[in-house]
Parts: C-alpha cells; sequence; structure tokens
C-alpha cells in the first residue's frame, strides 16, 4: 500500500468527509464474505474505505507517520487472513477496530522495549514542536481508556455503539469516558493557553 494513498484529511472535516463516505455495516460484511468466497479483489473496497480513519488513529497514537502506516497495513493484512473465520452476522467496524488496537498495542509495547529514556526525552522536545503531536501529549495526560474513546470518536469517527464494542464495554460508559476526556483536555487547552493547541 503505497504510503500516498494514506495521507490523513485535516482535523476541521475528519466527521464531515467520513460520514459522507461511511459505507453500511452490512455491505462491509458482505464484501468479507465475497473475499473469503473467493472475490479477492473485493477486499479493495474493504480497504479504500477505512484507511484514512484507521491512519489517522494510527498517527495519534504512535506518533510516526512510518509507523502508523505499518500499523494500518498490518491490520489490513490481520482482517485479510482472517476473512474466512469472519462471522457476517456480527458487525464489521467494532471487529476492524480492535485489531487495530491490537496492532497499535503491540507496536508501542515494543518501541517500549526498543528506545532508550534518554532517546524518548529528546523525541518528545523535538515533538512538541508540532500542534498535533502536542494534542497526542494531551491524550496521552488522560486515563488510557478515556484516550482511546477519544481517538475511536473524533480520529475514527466510531459511533459510540461501536467504541463500547471495542473497549468491551456498556453504551453509555463509552459516552461517559468521550464527555470526561473532552472536559479534562479542555481544562488542559485552558493551562496551556499560549501553545494554541486545536482539538481534533
Amino acid at each position: 500500500m503505497p504510503a500516498s494513498s494514506l495521507l490523513p484529511l485535516s482535523a476541521e472535516n475528519v466527521a464531515d468527509r467520513t460520514a459522507m463516505a461511511e459505507p453500511a455495516v452490512d455491505d462491509d460484511a458482505r464484501i468479507m464474505e465475497e473475499a473469503a468466497a473467493g472475490r479477492v479483489e473485493r477486499f479493495a473496497e474493504i480497504v479504500a474505505r477505512h484507511q484514512s480513519p484507521l491512519f489517522r488513529v494510527a498517527m495519534s497514537r504512535l506518533g510516526d507517520r512510518a509507523a502508523a502506516e505499518d500499523a494500518v497495513q498490518e491490520t489490513f493484512l490481520a482482517v485479510f487472513r482472517g476473512r474466512i473465520s469472519f462471522r457476517t452476522d456480527q458487525p464489521f467496524r467494532p471487529w476492524l477496530w480492535t485489531i487495530h488496537k491490537n496492532v497499535c498495542d503491540a507496536w508501542l509495547k515494543k518501541e517500549h522495549r526498543w528506545k532508550s529514556a534518554a532517546g524518548r526525552m529528546a523525541e518528545s522536545a523535538v515533538d512538541a514542536v508540532e500542534e498535533r503531536l502536542l494534542v497526542r501529549e494531551m491524550l496521552e495526560r488522560l486515563p488510557t481508556e478515556q484516550a482511546e474513546a477519544v481517538r475511536l470518536r473524533f480520529f475514527g469517527s466510531l459511533t459510540y455503539e461501536e467504541i463500547a464494542a471495542v473497549q468491551e464495554c456498556p453504551t453509555p460508559t463509552a459516552k461517559n469516558r468521550v464527555r470526561y476526556a473532552l472536559q479534562k483536555l479542555a481544562t488542559l487547552l485552558d493551562e496551556s493557553e499560549p501553545m494554541k493547541v486545536r482539538l481534533p
């Protein structure tokens, strides 16, 4: 998958563009069924539909374009391999995003093992120059479940029901995680107003 095909959308119109292009869950499941039956060329539609939101979330979590692109490719590879076992009676997007979450989690664990503390401090000093990574820093100051819920909601444009499925929690809990996270982010933004950081 070429890197040029994984360009992230701007923060202002993520929700609008995703809403316009968002496929029906049943349609995704049907494509997976056809790919499992031998029409593997149909899988390209799954990639085209979902690669941009997957990339945005991976970029937010990993903070590195090459790593984010690798995570998206690994996610699609796992989805393709799982096309035979995918149950068409289950929603596709929560299944996809759970795989993606696991891929990113594994990458972060590997990164933590490989990078020295000094290297991470130097990287943070450079990253702090860019606005998008300041947002990442703020998200990392939130509880893990809240930060993930915000990423899925605003970078991935998942519904609260889909977030609940990915996080294995009730839908009201998913809604509360997003609400509390936004409240905390607003407080952090007030405290760092000179940075002029813009939320996604």
